[in-house]
């Protein structure tokens, strides 16, 4: 990245003025008239080009499928393509599109990119689309809405543990989509608006931007857990009393879930210190349950009781990191900021 020094320099009687750099003009096409936007934040300014929506060029990414590519390597780069903010992408094959591809492809459109459509195939090639509009995104709002899809998810996984309900559990497996479906729509929002090509209205600056593209990651690992703890919980439903035990931990580790994202989204620093002592607390619960247990069950069992547990004490942890974001975004709440000459600080 370039750096530039200029001077401000002043005209009329209330305008302030600065040239921009002369290969960065050139490189974006741009001309003696042309629009620019320009997104105050509270320490400094971006500026970049304009894009109408209507005039906008389409970007397309073209995947070359050969013989070695296997079915899950092609889908990870359609994922990776859709979260990079590209309008189209193109699968396109040297000879044809195995039928095993072809439907591992409808199957992550379907299942896993919103507002995606598969436009047109044939025998060597699939055209994805992406219809979704986002000049101005919904970032936080999208956000929350991970947040919540996840916390339901991981209340269900909870009355799997005290109910034992193996149907239940099977559906929460499939909730695994649902969760990857707005983690990626999240993603590629945060790409976009880093990227420019969409308002950042809800977003004060960079800082904020690396904070949600983290905090979405947490967000996923919890509902990953959240779908293992339903299904270890069904390994071990003819242990009724131990799983009473269990769904304790699981309801806690709830709550510290829930305590962490109302922190987050409130801005409360505070929060950390019970998030982080509840957390450790229930993992010396888990430690305590599983010594009292560990002579009596099977090994099958204790292999199930192990993942399980080892879930749900990763939603708290994972909870935990989620208030130390809060505090690290909010730091400005819990300290005092002051600002020291670098002439002393050498003394």
């Amino acid at each position: 990245m370039a750096r530039y020094v200029r001077k401000i320099q002043f005209t009329g009687k209330s305008t302030y003025i600065v040239s921009l750099p002369k290969k960065w003009v050139l490189q974006h096409g741009l001309l003696p008239g042309s629009q620019v936007v320009v997104e105050e934040t509270d320490s400094y300014v971006v500026i970049k080009p304009f894009k109408s929506g209507e005039g906008g060029q389409e970007r397309i990414a073209l995947i070359t499928v050969s013989e070695s590519d296997t079915p899950e390597s092609v889908t990870r780069r359609i994922i990776g393509a859709y979260v990079m903010g590209y309008d189209k992408v193109v699968i396109k094959a040297s000879g044809f599109i195995t039928p095993v591809l072809r439907n591992a492809v409808r199957e992550v459109v379907l299942n896993k990119l919103p507002g995606t459509e598969i436009i047109g195939e044939d025998r060597s090639e699939i055209q994805v689309q992406v219809l979704l509009s986002a000049r101005k995104a919904p970032l936080v709002d999208a956000i929350k809405r991970l947040a919540r899809v996840v916390q339901s998810v991981l209340r269900d996984a909870c009355s799997v543990v005290e109910s034992g309900d193996v149907k239940m559990a099977q559906e929460i497996a499939r909730e695994d989509d649902s969760i990857d479906r707005v983690f990626f729509y999240v993603v590629r929002l945060i790409n976009q608006v880093t990227s420019g090509s969409v308002e950042k209205e809800a977003v004060a600056n960079g800082v904020e931007l690396i904070t949600y593209r983290v905090l979405s990651k947490l967000l996923e690992r919890i509902g990953d857990h959240a779908t293992n703890i339903a299904v270890n919980a069904t390994e071990l439903i003819e242990r009724k009393d131990l799983l009473r035990s269990v769904n304790t931990l699981c309801i806690e580790s709830l709550e510290v879930y829930g305590m962490a994202i109302e922190a987050f989204f409130e801005k409360n620093p505070l929060a950390i210190e019970e998030i982080a002592s509840r957390a450790r607390q229930l993992k010396r619960s888990e430690e305590q349950l599983l010594g009292s247990v560990i002579q009596i069950l099977k090994p099958g069992e204790l292999i199930s009781l192990r993942m399980l547990l080892e879930s749900i004490r990763r939603v708290a942890e994972y909870s935990k990191d989620i208030g130390e974001l809060t505090l690290d975004i909010s730091i400005d709440k819990v300290v005092v900021q002051q600002q020291v000459p670098v002439k002393e600080l050498a003394k």
